[in-house]
């Protein structure tokens, strides 16, 4: 995806540091243009915070971006997570690692069970039909 020309951001829970860590040890750090954590803001999922921090710093990082949350998607595993996507305005694509598939699959836009599962060209119909 970041060969593609899409921006990719982190938005975790996780403390910096811990995010950082397991990024670079998974050596994808390179792949993300910026990593929002706890650190980073005041409310918590679900609140939508670090999402549209994220969206807002993406946006500072590359000024003709104009991203808007409704052109956005994003991955998640947990119920707060999926709340904080929808209250943000933001494409959910929930993988099932934290609940079970059926569980997830009423609360976001697209569910799979593992990463693998991430249909690249669906991702390109998604965001093309946004052109």
């Amino acid at each position: 995806m970041h060969d593609s020309g899409y921006k990719l951001a982190v938005v975790t829970g996780a403390i910096r540091s811990e995010a950082e860590f397991v990024l670079e040890q998974a050596k994808i750090d390179c792949y993300f243009e910026t990593i929002i954590a706890s650190d980073d803001i005041s409310q918590s999922k679900p609140d939508p915070e670090g999402y549209l921090l994220a969206i807002k710093t993406l946006n500072q990082l590359d000024p003709d971006l104009n991203l808007l949350p409704s052109e956005c998607m994003a991955i998640e595993d947990t119920f707060t997570g999926l709340t904080a996507l929808k209250r943000a305005g933001i494409q959910a694509v929930a993988i099932a690692n934290t609940y079970p598939f059926h569980m997830l699959q009423r609360r976001a836009n697209w569910t799979i069970d593992r990463f693998e599962d991430l249909e690249f060209d669906r991702v390109n119909d998604f965001f093309g039909s946004r052109s």
